[in-house]
């Protein structure tokens, strides 16, 4: 019996270091109005942080917003966007991305595509704020109601996960059938 029980503590403790490098994320925010964003993107996560943000996709209501990988942004102290310098937070306290559909243009703005953006106060002039736009003419903004409770951002298992975990089950079962016999 104790040497099951060791077998079990060994292969739970290598699924979840193989859980904890886990670069693909889901996430997802309910604006104050209903609307929600759901997506995914790969990254580096350090400690609350998730940095080097790519292969991001992005649905409103689940309707995907364009095609293929979107542009990524961080806000910089000095009020102009980073190209591909978007950090998301497992929190939502620090997140500081903007996902669009097409590039920045000289002098600012994008003008044409959709975007969806969230920061903190202290990365820009306005209150912390989740917002989504898009080049049809349609807004949607959480400023004075923003909450990071609506923020939502798991790692997805890698494969080898599951194979471990069904090979550990393979090994109980097999050990549970010699005891028997």
């Amino acid at each position: 019996m104790t040497t099951a029980l060791r077998h079990i503590a060994c292969a739970a403790a290598l699924l979840a270091a193989t859980a904890a490098n886990a670069t693909t994320y889901n996430f997802s925010y309910t604006f104050g109005a209903g609307s929600v964003l759901t997506g995914s993107f790969d990254g580096t996560a350090s400690g609350n942080l998730i940095t080097g943000l790519s292969n991001i996709s992005v649905f409103r209501d689940g309707v995907e917003f364009g095609s293929g990988n979107l542009y990524n942004f961080g806000w910089t102290d000095s009020y102009t966007m980073a190209s591909g310098a978007a950090v998301a937070s497992l929190d939502g306290l620090e997140n500081n991305f903007l996902f669009s559909t097409s590039p920045w243009q000289m002098g600012g703005g994008f003008y044409s595509g959709q975007t969806f953006g969230m920061y903190p106060a202290s990365a820009y002039y306005d209150p912390a704020k989740a917002y989504v736009q898009g080049g049809s003419g349609w807004s949607l903004a959480d400023n004075a109601n923003f909450s990071v409770t609506r923020w939502s951002v798991t790692a997805v298992p890698e494969p080898a996960s599951y194979a471990m975990l069904l090979g550990g089950l393979c090994l109980m079962g097999a050990i549970a059938r010699r005891r028997a016999v």
